[in-house]
């Protein structure tokens, strides 16, 4: 579904173009990946628009000018089922992605078929193909 976050004017000698995107990859240490969304308007105001789906993790903002320094001003939001948006913290974001990614780990097709497998074959096929394992009470 398409997801619109509405910008009011601004004065485009201090802000830069607003940007929007939803969040791809989220490694352990280390900062978001982002698929780009773009903006549709002007300096008098506009939407940026990305295609996203529900529980989603959306982040959009404008860089602002604060003395000589660009700094980004920045929201991060999850998509709901009707497509509005609930805003949370960066931390709260962190927390659903995890949440996400251990649910998505779990249901993929790859799980079904090694749950399947007893510990004990998956060490012996580990071990037959040559590769170094770091298993606890062997």
């Amino acid at each position: 579904m398409k997801i619109s976050v509405p910008f009011a004017s601004y004065d485009e000698q201090r802000y830069g173009k607003p940007w929007v995107a939803v969040i791809t990859a989220w490694p352990h240490d280390s900062d978001a990946a982002l698929r780009w969304g773009v903006y549709s308007g002007s300096n008098k105001g506009g939407e940026a628009v990305v295609e996203a789906s529900a529980g989603d993790i959306i982040r959009w903002g404008q860089k602002i000018l604060i003395g000589k320094r660009m700094q980004t001003q920045s929201h991060w939001g999850i998509v709901e089922e009707d497509g509005s948006i609930t805003e949370c913290t960066a931390g709260d974001a962190k927390q659903v992605w995890e949440k996400q990614s251990a649910t998505r780990a779990k249901d993929s097709p790859i799980a079904a078929v090694l749950a399947a497998i007893s510990d004990e074959d998956l060490i012996l096929e580990i071990r037959r193909r040559g590769l170094r394992t770091y298993i606890k009470n062997e």
